[in-house]
């Protein structure tokens, strides 16, 4: 768009914002006010629960598993992951184009 199209619009646009925002102003204003006049005194927060933490750290729960079948599990894992990981991978083609001065194609 044009500069002065963009001028005349934001032109244009500027007092109806500022009206918008005035009677937004008058229409909050006396509820804010209200709001603020309660002479009544406040009621308490809600109780709340207080959990103090240590520093210690907790007991460990035992494994579900034995150990030799933790490392099992684990090394089955890791055959699976060296016979998958040659598929996965990435090529990348590239073709540069060479133009003259007319435009027309020299090389690639």
């Amino acid at each position: 768009m044009d500069r002065d199209v963009i001028r005349r619009i934001r032109r244009a646009i500027s007092p109806m914002v500022r009206a918008a925002c005035l009677a937004a102003a008058v229409l909050a204003g006396p509820r804010e006010v209200a709001a603020q006049e309660s002479q009544a005194p406040m009621t308490p927060p809600p109780e709340h629960e207080v959990r103090r933490m240590g520093n210690t750290p907790e007991a460990a729960a035992p494994p579900s598993l034995p150990p030799e079948e933790i490392i099992k599990k684990f090394a089955a894992k890791e055959d699976e992951y060296v016979a998958v990981r040659p598929t996965y991978g990435a090529r990348k083609t590239i073709r540069i184009d060479e133009f003259d001065r007319e435009g027309r194609l020299t090389g690639q």
